[in-house]
This record gives C-alpha cells, sequence and structure tokens, in this order.
C-alpha cells in the first residue's frame, strides 16, 4: 500500500472511520494543500487495494482561515474526507463545537503541564503521541482503550475545572 504519513492517524472502535491529524504553519490555499493532496492519497490507495475508509481530516492551523481559503479546499476534498479546521487562536468551547460531528473531542495533554487555558496551541504544546500509541498498545480491546480515553477526557475536564474554580 502506498504510505502517507499525517502527524497523526487514529482509528476507534469502527475500523471503517479513520481520522487523521495534520498541523499546518500556514493558512494559504497553496500551504494547506499539502494536506488535501495527502488525504486523497490515502484515500485512494486505500481504494486501489479495495479497502474501504471514511477519512476525517483535521487541520491544526496557527489562525483562523479565510472563507474563500475553506470553501476552496472543501471543494477539493469533497467526496474523499470530512473537513475539520481547528484555529490554534480559538477558545476550547469553539474547539468542541467544530469537533462534535467527528465524536465526543478527546484532548490529551502532557502531564507535566502546570495549567490549563482555554487555547488549543496550550493545550497541545508538548504533546506526546507516545502517550497515546502506549495507551493503545495497553488496551486489551476496543472497549477498553474507549474506557482509558473516557478516563483521560475526565481528568482533563477535572484539571479545566479546577483551573477555571481557581480564576
Amino acid at each position: 500500500m502506498f504510505t502517507v504519513e499525517f502527524d497523526a492517524i487514529l482509528v476507534g472502535s469502527d475500523p471503517l472511520s479513520v481520522v487523521a491529524v495534520e498541523r499546518r504553519t500556514t493558512t494559504t490555499a497553496k500551504g494547506l494543500r499539502v494536506s488535501i493532496r495527502k488525504a486523497q492519497s490515502f484515500v485512494w490507495s486505500l481504494h486501489s487495494h479495495n479497502k474501504l475508509a471514511l477519512l476525517s481530516l483535521v487541520l491544526l492551523v496557527p489562525e483562523i482561515i479565510s472563507a474563500e481559503v475553506l470553501s476552496s479546499i472543501e471543494n477539493e476534498l469533497s467526496g474523499t474526507a470530512r473537513l475539520f479546521v481547528i484555529a490554534e487562536t480559538m477558545q476550547m468551547t469553539e474547539v468542541e463545537k467544530h469537533l462534535s460531528l467527528l465524536s465526543n473531542p478527546t484532548l490529551i495533554r502532557s502531564k507535566d503541564q502546570a495549567s490549563a487555558t482555554g487555547d488549543l496551541a496550550t493545550i497541545l504544546q508538548g504533546y506526546d503521541a507516545g502517550s497515546l500509541i502506549s495507551m493503545t498498545e495497553k488496551s486489551s480491546s476496543p472497549e477498553d482503550l474507549v474506557s482509558r480515553l473516557l478516563d483521560e477526557m475526565q481528568r482533563f475536564v477535572a484539571e479545566v475545572d479546577h483551573a477555571i474554580d481557581k480564576t
């Protein structure tokens, strides 16, 4: 199969649903097309090997992209993948709103961060993909993995609530 690399690929309990996460440092149409082409290559590679999957592409960008650029990249992905664009400047409620169609969003922070703030850049700073991989490897079943992810999300929510109470 043709190899396409993303910053992260997540497969949940439904193996037909794949989430690819890609961080981009630019918000220009030309810069974002790199990720669009990766998504298209990934889906066509699966299709050419008689595999089916619904790809959801989550683009993490430094700032909100223009409506024109968003429309352009959505048109390019039409029929290939669902697109979720998350700007680092968004408040957590906006991030949750954007990702709500994907599923209940689960954001994992590194344990060494002492404070929780509302912007995505801070929450993902120092993110350790190894912890997610480790959690996946330690899980004995898809249900066990879901349980572990829910526990991590509940821990995160408790930290956020605690930080809000302090302010």
